[in-house]
């Protein structure tokens, strides 16, 4: 806070300053905290006088005050649950996806991270009727599975047109071309101006380690200024704009024998839920068939440890 003189508003006469710095009351932020009643007792200016200056003050240099009730209500304006159409993950999220959060989906290869974000890709534009953005690192993001996938639910062919309208896909082949799209998105988003980007709820990014991975390790040095770019970048987009961004990641192997996110200990506290995709036995050498469960490791409303079965079948 700046200190006390007569420049700073009408109120403020160079005799008033003098008579409050005789008080040991020489800023703002002394002057704003100290009640009306008391500082008109202690240095004999006018009540009037001091709401006055005060007033004034609060409006230069302090955050226009709000009420918890209008917080909580802004916060429900802003808040979407963005189903997954997985009921196991639903569960366990206590809905879907929430908006202005980061939500990571990491396991091993193979597990099943794509096709849930495809899955997505369908739910949220059918059940809610916001729009997608994929960004694919890996070459991942298939139109026929998407095709096929809404054959399977039985939807007449214009509700298959107006979902694959609501996704757009975004191939990305380096963390720069990444890093350009989500600045260009975050430009866009702000300016309005793309009908498209209006409707936008569920950013994916699928995924983060096919990006990052290259500019890690040996003699380079840039890759986790990069890394925690990205970070920032996937963070502001969430909370700006009430997004729901949800990035994948590959696991790796810990000392104790257990799987923890790529990327190493700076991505860590990235995301704002973690969910780990787990493929258990096989059931029946014949089909083939496959566990999953998918835990929470990390989230501030759930239980870490906690668990669902994973059914990723059509139906």
């Amino acid at each position: 806070m700046p200190a006390l003189k007569p420049s700073l508003c009408s109120g403020l006469t160079e005799e008033n300053v003098k008579i409050l710095k005789s008080h040991n009351i020489t800023t703002v932020e002394n002057l704003l905290c100290i009640d009306s009643e008391e500082l008109t007792a202690k240095c004999e200016i006018p009540y009037k006088e001091v709401v006055g200056i005060k007033k004034i003050l609060l409006a230069q240099y302090s955050a226009f005050p709000v009420t918890g009730k209008e917080l909580y209500e802004d916060a429900l304006k802003v808040t979407s649950i963005l189903p997954t159409g997985i009921r196991g993950i639903d569960q366990l999220l206590e809905g879907g996806f929430y908006s202005c959060e980061v939500t990571e989906l990491f396991g091993g290869a193979g597990v099943g991270k794509t096709q849930i974000c495809l899955r997505c890709c369908v739910t949220v534009p059918m059940e809610t009727g916001q729009n997608v953005i994929y960004m694919d690192t890996g070459g991942s993001f298939c139109c026929h599975w998407l095709q096929n996938y809404l054959q399977q639910l039985d939807t007449n062919e214009e509700i298959i047109r107006d979902t694959c309208r609501r996704v757009r896909c975004v191939q990305i082949f380096d963390i720069f071309e990444l890093l350009k799209c989500l600045n260009e998105l975050k430009t866009k988003l702000n300016e309005q101006t793309d009908p498209f980007l209006n409707g936008v709820k569920l950013l994916i990014i699928d995924c983060v380690t096919a990006v990052i991975s290259p500019h890690l390790g040996g003699k380079q040095t840039d890759g986790h200024g990069l890394m925690m770019n990205l970070a920032r970048l996937m963070k502001t987009l969430a909370v700006e704009n009430s997004l729901a961004v949800v990035v994948t990641n590959n696991a790796v192997q810990s000392e104790s024998a257990n799987s923890r996110p790529s990327l190493g200990s700076s991505w860590l506290s990235v995301p704002n839920v973690r969910v780990e995709i787990v493929t258990n036995k096989r059931i029946g050498v014949k089909t083939g068939a496959v566990s999953r469960q998918c835990v929470i490791r990390k989230s501030l409303r759930q239980k870490c440890g906690s668990s669902r079965q994973l059914d990723l079948s059509y139906v």
